[in-house]
């Protein structure tokens, strides 16, 4: 698979792991009672990991394709925290 295959897939699966916490916690916000469920939280840590990697690989990666490898490895490190901040907010709330 591609550097630029792998980003935007792990782009992709972030959109929609935020996707889905933010259907979910609409739904929370309605009846306290609903929780995302353990699928979610697993998720979310296997969307963590993909992107440990995927950012790893880029930062070894000796090729620069014209300044768009360091760009994505910005966006890669954001959506990272990203992930973060929803297992902060979820620890939380």
């Amino acid at each position: 698979m591609t550097i630029k295959t792998r980003t935007i897939a792990s782009a992709a699966a972030a959109l929609i792991a935020f996707a889905s916490i933010g259907f979910l916690t609409a739904r929370g916000s309605a009846d306290e009672s609903i929780r995302p469920s353990a699928a979610s939280d697993v998720n979310l840590r296997r969307i963590e990991r993909s992107l440990e990697r995927d950012i790893d690989m880029m930062q070894h990666d000796r090729h620069d394709y014209g300044g768009h490898r360091v760009d994505a490895i910005k966006e890669l490190q954001a959506a990272r925290g990203e992930i973060a901040a929803a297992e902060r907010y979820d620890r939380t709330h």
